[in-house]
């Protein structure tokens, strides 16, 4: 798949300033060498994407919802939809379009939105893929990661999701797993925006859930574009690990510095330790994409010295 053009070369060749990127502990970077590291992949990652026809980024979560309000209605967005976004209740927002829009055009314009772009993977999709691990769960419904994992051999690769229920056998298998655990965009149906959609999440896919609960007790978890913003499946996921107990061997999480001091945003878990990147006024964003390529370069010397 070709490489997006332009800015990411002009970031490539520019000075890195190592105080803004990310301190990876050196037990992390182990446990990545070792394989025994679990991926789980957000918007963050793919909103370093760029789009093959006019060079536009992937939505934000917001950004998804308002453009969903827009593109399914022929007149005026219902009242009731405006005021839920208004109130940043997304969730809501996402169940009350669905409500409102006939389903033809709701699924068209979730393809005009995040298909038809064209998006290309970037230099940190790539990073990530290095990093070589046996299970990454992504919560993106597009399908940008998986693309470029499948392209390079598809045969190496199984995409799974709570529908499918098939987590366990595919761990056990030879093939590397990327778990949706919203759904994708290629099977619009089981994608999970609202209350009654989780809900059937956990009944379906109650036998992966137990599954990925098992990897998070016995493998190190790393967070890398998750905003830890209220998703019900993520705060499960935490509530787990931090119930858990027993140790004292955090899982982490990328995430952006902010002026005022720490991360932005909060988790229900002391169980996720943050690794902070730096930015700049103009882009926010502008370290990570070197902080994984640092993690990536020192796991691969991990793992040269380790052969």
């Amino acid at each position: 798949m070709e490489k997006p053009r332009g800015s990411e070369m002009d970031e490539r060749s520019a000075p890195v300033d190592e105080v803004q990127l990310a301190d990876w502990p050196p037990a992390l970077i182990q446990e990545i060498a070792e394989r025994r590291c679990v991926i789980v992949i957000g918007a963050g990652l793919s909103a370093q994407s760029r789009s093959a026809i006019d060079g536009t980024r992937p939505p934000s979560w917001s950004g998804l919802v308002e453009s969903l309000a827009k593109s399914c209605f022929r007149r005026e967005t219902p009242d009731v939809i405006e005021r839920k976004i208004q109130a940043g209740s997304l969730l809501e927002a996402i169940s009350e379009i669905r409500k409102f829009a006939d389903r033809q055009s709701f699924d068209r314009a979730m393809t005009q939105i995040l298909v038809d772009p064209r998006f290309q993977a970037s230099e940190s999709h790539d990073h990530v893929i290095e990093l070589d691990q046996q299970v990454v769960i992504s919560l993106n419904f597009d399908s940008i990661y998986e693309d470029q994992c499948t392209n390079g051999d598809s045969f190496l690769y199984r995409v799974t999701g709570p529908t499918h229920g098939d987590l366990g056998r595919h761990i056990r298998g030879p093939s590397k797993v990327i778990y949706k655990l919203h759904g994708s965009i290629a099977n619009p149906d089981p994608i999970v925006f609202g209350t009654q959609d989780y809900i059937r999440n956990a009944q379906v896919g109650n036998g992966d859930l137990r599954v990925i609960e098992a990897l998070l007790l016995t493998r190190t978890a790393l967070f890398i574009g998750c905003g830890f913003n209220g998703d019900p499946d993520v705060e499960l996921l935490l509530e787990s690990m931090s119930k858990a107990g027993g140790s004292n061997y955090p899982h982490f999480a990328l995430v952006r510095k902010w002026e005022g001091g720490g991360a932005r945003g909060s988790s229900s878990s002391d169980a996720v330790e943050r690794i902070e990147y730096g930015g700049t006024p103009e882009d926010p964003h502008a370290y990570f994409a070197d902080s994984l390529k640092e993690l990536a370069h020192e796991v691969r010397e991990r793992r040269r010295t380790m052969g």
